[in-house]
């Protein structure tokens, strides 16, 4: 690490895990800001619905200051380095999405993205729509058939539906213009989404892990809460199913139970 004043006003014990993670892979300048935007903003790398022990506590904080790390240097200063950093750090999901896109990003997508000069701002909607577009064999998610029929739910005029299929999953990442698509190596019996569809298509798409809502959208990634009759569709589903929700994606205080459709 480098000998500098910066580096040795916040070497401590508390912070030679974080220093030796962020110096280790970026070059001075990077690491400094990195750092920097850190110590500002600790609290953001702690998850405070969680007790956890200091070891699991370190963790959480190193995993995500190496998803900055690989943006950095996988995106960041192929295409974006006229980028200020803190636009950067301070939208930490949708890079976390942008990331999850691009590992699923084929040759002829990574070729037109060096060719074509795509905004920050635009990339994550981009990089949806290329993936929803790219051929690939269809395959099934390994979700245990209990859980997808646990999920199987209709109430008033809406269906509730497990994601069984990669390709029924890319059909709503397109129709929804978001970023689930990168989810093709996350399913499984730990983790779910969940279609929310009427007669006319599908509204909403849901986040499920360990039996707990994380995640609610409408179209383009606007948050269920936007539309008081989706979101408390969602609460009833979940009240009914016994899931937990732990997002502010959905509002809870004063919900209606709505009266499931015979």
């Amino acid at each position: 690490m480098p000998n500098i004043k910066f580096l040795k006003q916040h070497f401590s014990l508390k912070n030679l895990s974080i220093i030796n993670t962020i110096y280790n892979n970026l070059n001075k300048d990077l690491s400094n800001n990195l750092l920097k935007f850190y110590l500002e903003n600790e609290k953001c790398f702690i998850n405070k619905e969680y007790k956890e022990s200091y070891r699991s506590n370190l963790d959480r904080r190193i995993n995500k200051l190496y998803l900055y790390i690989y943006f950095i240097n996988k995106l960041y200063l192929k295409y974006y380095k006229n980028l200020k950093l803190n636009v950067i750090f301070n939208k930490y999901n949708y890079i976390k999405d942008i990331l999850n896109l691009y590992k699923e990003a084929n040759l002829t997508i990574l070729n037109k993205l060096e060719q074509e000069n795509i905004a920050f701002s635009k990339l994550h909607n981009w990089l949806a729509l290329e993936i929803a577009k790219q051929q690939e064999k269809d395959f099934k998610f390994d979700i245990a058939i209990d859980i997808i029929n646990k999920y199987d739910v209709d109430i008033k005029k809406y269906h509730f539906s497990c994601v069984k299929k990669y390709s029924n999953l890319k059909e709503i990442a397109y129709l929804l213009n978001n970023c689930s698509a990168g989810y093709k190596n996350l399913i499984n019996d730990r983790l779910q989404l969940i279609a929310i569809a009427d007669d006319e298509g599908v509204k909403a798409l849901i986040e499920i892990s360990n039996n707990c809502i994380i995640q609610a959208k409408l179209y383009n990634n606007v948050p269920a809460n936007k539309n008081s009759f989706i979101n408390n569709l969602i609460i009833t589903f979940a009240k009914e199913i016994g899931l937990k929700i732990n997002t502010s994606d959905v509002i809870i205080d004063n919900f209606s139970l709505l009266n499931k459709a015979s």
